[in-house]
């Protein structure tokens, strides 16, 4: 049924675990890694029906509704409306509490997806849930014209002020915390700067605060410089802990 070997692809630099699987009578290769294949497949339901997203001039299918969400197997997704505006609410057991997905309008008339909340369950959810989430919003909201992803990384009782950054999240940091930086960080004016090293993500962890950030989406030749960190970070991140959620080609 199943033959696995490990492929190396220099243009994504992942490690990607190959698995080839017989699918009406030829052989086509996952390259998904094992928690991937077994949690995000769309197989989602809509106990409201399938909503009614027009995106870029067409309806959306429910596979891009899934993605778009990040939605893993077995989730149940419903269309609620506040102030006129569409929201996704997002059901599943690895959630501690539903999870949100909404619209913005851009100033340059662009359109944004807010991820307005999303808070694991640690009990339930496998690890690395999260980063495979967010990234399979990324790879679908880019491909749907999306300008960004737009996220508050909340401190307090949560760790997206710290999670987020790592996933590809930028923000320019306060002028007075840019006054508290030590002599090695000195010079850093965003998140993803400070998340290249070491150094600067120890004293993001300790001295960071809740920040609304963003995930560039835009990409162009050349690619934008706020885009090129923040998906370089997602690609770290995903090439580190040997993630990979494209079935047949891509980066991540």
């Amino acid at each position: 049924m199943a033959i696995s070997e490990c492929n190396f692809s220099a243009a994504a630099l992942v490690m990607r675990c190959v698995r080839s699987v017989r699918i009406v009578g030829r052989w086509q290769e996952d390259y998904r890694d094992s928690v991937s294949r077994r949690h995000f497949n769309q197989r989602v339901s809509f106990p409201d029906g399938v909503p009614k997203l027009r995106i870029g001039g067409r309806e959306l299918t429910s596979d891009e509704i899934a993605r778009l969400t990040g939605a893993p197997d077995g989730a149940q997704i419903r269309m609620e409306r506040y102030g006129g505006e569409p929201t996704l609410r997002i059901s599943h057991p690895f959630y501690a509490h539903d999870s949100k997905r909404s619209f913005i309008k851009t100033e340059s008339g662009g359109l944004a997806l807010s991820n307005d909340l999303l808070m694991l369950n640690k009990e339930t959810a496998p690890r690395g849930l999260g980063l495979r989430i967010f990234a399979t919003q990324a790879q679908q909201a880019k491909e749907l014209g999306f300008s960004s992803i737009e996220i508050l990384a909340a401190r307090n009782a949560m760790n997206g002020y710290y999670t987020w950054p790592q996933y590809g999240a930028n923000a320019q940091l306060e002028p007075g915390f840019i006054e508290k930086l030590p002599p090695g960080l000195k010079g850093a004016t965003d998140l993803q700067e400070l998340m290249k090293t070491e150094a600067g993500r120890a004293f993001w962890k300790k001295e960071g605060y809740s920040v609304e950030c963003s995930f560039d989406l835009r990409g162009g030749q050349p690619i934008m410089a706020t885009a090129y960190k923040s998906w370089q970070q997602l690609i770290k991140q995903v090439t580190a802990k040997k993630i990979s959620l494209k079935k047949w080609t891509g980066l991540i």
